[in-house]
């Protein structure tokens, strides 16, 4: 494949993910849910799916990676709302959790791939940055979850590119 369709691909990885997010925060607000449980995670899971087909790097077991975006997009990484379970929990260890989960996506792409460790590794980096804004945020609540979403998901979606 040429580097200048490459470069549409993955621009189009990123056009996606920019919408994912958006549903992801969307989802964040009143009556949202399905935006974050559903439309978010399916939206990863497609654009995840798509590029490893077209690059004939698809596997099987990859499926489990689709599978982890939407057990992602159902646990929560906030406060909670009080007399829940959610609100027991401290928020950076609800962070914490999620960024060892989105690890393991990482984690199986390099297995399925069979390379990647050093995307492995940033996405490692940037997964505990999302902890980070569990302790002091500069954002409004709405773009945090842009952002978290971002940092999350979006190293996961280029390693069907890795060579």
């Amino acid at each position: 494949m040429s580097e200048i369709n490459i470069s549409y691909l993955g621009g189009g990885v990123m056009f996606l993910l920019a919408l994912a997010t958006t549903l992801y925060s969307i989802g964040g607000r009143a009556n949202g849910r399905i935006f974050r449980r559903l439309l978010s995670p399916l939206t990863l899971s497609l654009t995840f799916s798509a590029v490893s087909l077209f690059l004939r790097v698809w596997q099987p077991l990859l499926l489990i990676v689709c599978g982890i975006f939407f057990v992602e997009m159902t646990l929560g990484y906030g406060v909670g709302k009080e007399g829940t379970f959610s609100a027991i929990i401290p928020k950076w260890v609800k962070r914490i959790l999620i960024s060892l989960l989105v690890l393991c996506a990482g984690l199986l792409c390099v297995f399925c791939f069979g390379k990647g460790v050093y995307l492995l590794l940033i996405q490692g980096l940037v997964a505990l940055t999302t902890v980070v804004f569990a302790f002091r945020s500069p954002l409004p609540a709405s773009i945090e979850e842009i952002l978290v979403c971002f940092l999350n998901n979006g190293i996961i979606l280029f390693f069907p590119f890795v060579k």
